[in-house]
């Protein structure tokens, strides 16, 4: 969290934008980031970047008027995880020059429903960002490079002979050998320390006349089964 991976990915996106080639690019996120991409995209981009999320009608919404085949509107389009394993058809019919996958670590299951989803997609380049380690899975890491490179990974019994245990320096630095020109990793100490920290404000609000309705309701509704629930207090006799 916090190394700047989607201002990166952004500015990666936005050069190859730049150098002529005008997408259309895939965006895949979480639903509680989608928002964050797309401030960041307008912020620094004059790419037109759309949200491709909602209901069935919102959706057609995006995708229906006159369209001119191989020609569209939009650069880049952002989307959630849902949208993918739902198997929507807009976006398997389109030709996507690139794909950015956040919290990628997702895809170190080979089965899970998400991987098989993008499968189908046509996908030319593949970019995966993830903050969270794979603590030293072989074969999650195999999942993910196999998707990366099917070609150049395509047999996990082979992958896992090779590296399964990874108990020798030669293995070890085989295997780096070949993530080296596949993965750019960044520390915090690599990051800006300039920037100023976040702040949290809390703002008390009174309930509304409603809300103070439903909280004393509720309230009382927890209480009563209490109450009925004490036995009875005789009298001790003097």
């Amino acid at each position: 969290m916090g190394l700047g991976k989607t201002i990166q990915s952004i500015t990666f996106l936005f050069e190859i934008f730049s150098m002529g080639i005008r997408g259309p690019f895939l965006i895949i996120a979480p639903l509680s980031t989608i928002t964050n991409w797309e401030r960041e995209f307008r912020q620094w981009t004059n790419m037109n970047v759309i949200v491709y999320h909602g209901s069935q009608i919102s959706r057609q919404m995006i995708s229906s008027g006159n369209t001119i085949p191989g020609i569209l509107k939009f650069h880049g389009v952002i989307t959630t995880f849902e949208m993918i394993m739902a198997d929507c058809p807009d976006l398997k019919k389109l030709h996507w020059r690139c794909v950015v996958i956040d919290e990628a670590h997702r895809l170190k299951n080979r089965n899970c429903k998400l991987l098989e989803g993008l499968k189908l997609m046509n996908l030319e380049q593949k970019v995966l960002l993830t903050g969270t380690p794979l603590q030293n899975s072989v074969e999650e890491l195999f999942s993910l490079l196999n998707f990366l490179e099917p070609l150049q990974f395509p047999s996990e019994s082979t992958f896992m002979e090779e590296f399964g245990n990874l108990k020798t320096d030669e293995q070890v630095k085989k295997l780096q050998a070949i993530l080296k020109p596949m993965m750019l990793r960044r520390l915090k100490d690599d990051v800006e320390k300039n920037l100023a920290p976040k702040e949290e404000t809390i703002i008390e609000v009174e309930l509304t006349n409603i809300q103070k309705k439903y909280y004393r309701a509720i309230g009382e509704e927890l209480l009563l089964p209490v109450q009925r629930s004490k036995p009875a207090q005789h009298a001790q006799p003097h």
